[in-house]
Order: C-alpha cells, then sequence, then structure tokens
C-alpha cells in the first residue's frame, strides 16, 4: 500500500497549478496522459470531489483514498501497469509491446542515471519523474 507520502506526492503531481487542489482539467491532463478517458474523468470526480464543487482538496483526496479497501488499490495499481503496457488497448499484451516498455526502461536509466553509477537513487527517481511529467 501506498504511504501518506506516497499519496501526497501522488496529490501534487497532479496539482499542477501548485493551489492545493486538483481542478477538473488537471485531472483531465494527468488521466489523458495515462491513456484514460473523459468517463474516467468523471467517475474520479464523482469519487472524490465531495462538495461538488469541481476541484478535488488534499483533504477530500486523502479521506477518500482512506475508504477504498487495500486490495481495491492494489488491482488498480495492476491494472494500470496492464493498460500502460498494452500500448494499442485491445486488452492484450504483445511480445512487442513488452519489448517494448523494456526499451523504456533502458531510456529511463540512461535519463536518470545522473551519475551514470548503473543506479537510481530515490532523488535521480524523483528528478527523472518530475523531467518526464513537465515534457
Amino acid at each position: 500500500m501506498a504511504s501518506d507520502q506516497d499519496l501526497l506526492m501522488a496529490f501534487k503531481t497532479i496539482d499542477k497549478s501548485n493551489s492545493g487542489e486538483i481542478t477538473a482539467d488537471e485531472l483531465r491532463t494527468y488521466l489523458y496522459k495515462k491513456r484514460y478517458n473523459e468517463l474516467f474523468v468523471q467517475r474520479y470526480l464523482r469519487l472524490f470531489d465531495r462538495n461538488r464543487d469541481g476541484k478535488i482538496t488534499l483533504e477530500e483526496y486523502q479521506n477518500t483514498l482512506k475508504e477504498i479497501p487495500k486490495a481495491q488499490r492494489e488491482y488498480s495499481q495492476w491494472r494500470e501497469l496492464f493498460e500502460t503496457i498494452d500500448k494499442d488497448g485491445n486488452g492484450h499484451i504483445t511480445k512487442k509491446e513488452l519489448k517494448s516498455v523494456l526499451a523504456d526502461f533502458d531510456r529511463f536509466f540512461e535519463e536518470g542515471d545522473s551519475d551514470y553509477s548503473g543506479k537510481l537513487n530515490y532523488r535521480e527517481f524523483l528528478d527523472w519523474l518530475d523531467r518526464s511529467q513537465n515534457a
């Protein structure tokens, strides 16, 4: 299960304006990058935006996540990984798609390993995430 710090980082990743709230547009941009459609955007808004003001506060985000059973959160993470690998969205992962992901990991290391150690420390990992989110 993700730690409180991980959940806060996820919130901040989506909150591009650093306003302390996730707007519908910020959520839409984030989910579209993850290959989710408008239906998912609306579902997430209904789930997290408790006061229906069109924004998700950190408090709404945290309170909602507390209510989602651990197994469901873990299943959702595996589903998201599967859908990320399934580039053509046909519900199957081919060898070609898997090889593409492995090539992405090679590029990830080349871009992220700033000290050329052959390993990524947590700071290098976060720096790479930040660069890739802003690209």
